[in-house]
């Protein structure tokens, strides 16, 4: 009887369970979006009539592709670091959960048990 118990309750332990937690205060779910802290340089404006104003141009074109490049290691080291970040406050979160729970479960059981004893 106490076998049965146990596995019933722990099916109607696994049959709420969801898909997305949250992390911190936000809800994580399918519409979710991140968003680098990085700068995103602007788009030069071009103006050409001679040139020379061509050749500044041209300058100001290869600066911003710098940038550019810049702006895209920026973004891609803060996504590694997040991700990485995430998925451990994920799998922290996850086995506390689950050690609660589980101590929750243990501490029902001995209870019942103690009761059932007192009946024989």
């Amino acid at each position: 009887m106490k076998n049965w118990l146990f596995a019933g309750m722990l099916v109607i332990s696994w049959a709420g369970i969801s898909y997305a937690g949250s992390l911190g205060m936000t809800s994580i779910g399918f519409m979710n979006t991140w968003e680098p802290d990085c700068y995103k340089p602007s788009v030069p404006y071009f103006y050409v009539s001679d040139v020379e104003s061509y050749n500044q141009a041209v300058s100001e074109y290869n600066a911003y592709v710098s940038e550019v490049e810049a702006y895209l290691q920026c973004v891609q080291g803060e996504a590694e670091a997040d991700i990485q970040a995430m998925v451990k406050a994920v799998q922290e979160g996850a086995a506390e959960a689950e050690e609660g729970v589980l101590a929750d479960l243990n501490s029902a059981r001995s209870s019942l048990e103690l009761a059932g004893s007192s009946l024989q």
